[in-house]
């Protein structure tokens, strides 16, 4: 609100040097609300941990799920499911130290009804931000088909050799 009186006074003002002046002041003014540099990188970290780490979890659960689910290929899917969780484990853990190497982390994590919010500190400034569930879970999903796809294209046999064009 400062500035929008700063520019104002400008534009009115009579006298060119006051209005460089309030300009220039205005200028330092915005610039003492935005954030640093690098904290568009530390919210990237700070969602992919949250993303990873709901992953997880939910992985975790699945996994015990078809574990106990009688069913007749449950040998290929189980493997599958302990390659991905052994590589969203390996994700998880290279996210985190790149969040520390940068100076962040995350102090707390708080699942509410709606949203889950967490709270990391970032050169010495705590920051709070907020992930809606659903959006999380639509996000999750689609980076759990990602690693599906990923950890199913690193097998070195492929079972099906593709037939050869006479």
């Amino acid at each position: 609100m400062a500035g929008f009186f700063y520019i104002k006074e400008a534009i009115t003002g009579g006298n060119r040097n006051k209005r460089s002046h309030i300009i220039e002041k205005k200028r330092q003014v915005n610039n003492m609300l935005m954030y640093p540099e690098e904290y568009q990188d530390f919210a990237r970290l700070v969602k992919k941990v949250t993303l990873l780490d709901v992953l997880e979890r939910a992985l975790r659960v699945d996994h015990l799920t078809v574990t106990r689910t009688p069913f007749k290929l449950r040998r290929p899917i189980e493997r599958q499911f302990e390659k991905i969780k052994l590589q969203v484990e390996r994700d998880l853990i290279a996210a985190r130290r790149s969040l520390r190497e940068m100076g962040g982390e995350i102090i707390e994590v708080q699942q509410l009804k709606d949203v889950r919010e967490v709270k990391a500190r970032f050169r010495g400034f705590l920051y709070t931000q907020s992930y809606m569930n659903e959006l999380l879970r639509g996000e999750c999903e689609r980076l759990l088909s990602t690693y599906w796809i990923t950890v199913s294209s690193d097998e070195r046999e492929h079972p099906i050799k593709p037939m050869e064009k006479k």
